[in-house]
């Protein structure tokens, strides 16, 4: 079997069996591709396993997603500048 054959089976499986599929694909993958460099990633398995979680809730979900703008982005990294800013560690140094 070649990649497109592979490719197309995965696609004919039902949503819970491409997603439990996924889940495994990702919690097996140093053993599929090899480990992955430094450079490559620096996320743990867990954290890949985390991101994959929370991926496949937004699909499953999609009304949970806020939109927003960018102004709220920008509010956002003021309010962590600021706070970082009132940090005792922030001080000292």
């Amino acid at each position: 079997m070649n990649l497109a054959e592979l490719e197309s089976k995965v696609l004919q499986l039902p949503e819970e069996e491409r997603r439990k599929f996924a889940s495994w694909f990702y919690d097996h993958e140093d053993e599929i591709a090899g480990p992955a460099s430094a450079e490559d990633n620096d996320l743990s398995s867990g954290q890949k396993a985390e991101l994959t979680r929370r991926f496949m809730e937004i699909e499953q979900h999609p009304e949970m997603l806020v939109p927003f703008e960018e102004s709220d982005v920008k509010t956002m990294f003021a309010e962590f500048a600021d706070a970082r800013s009132k940090a005792p560690s922030a001080r000292q140094g």
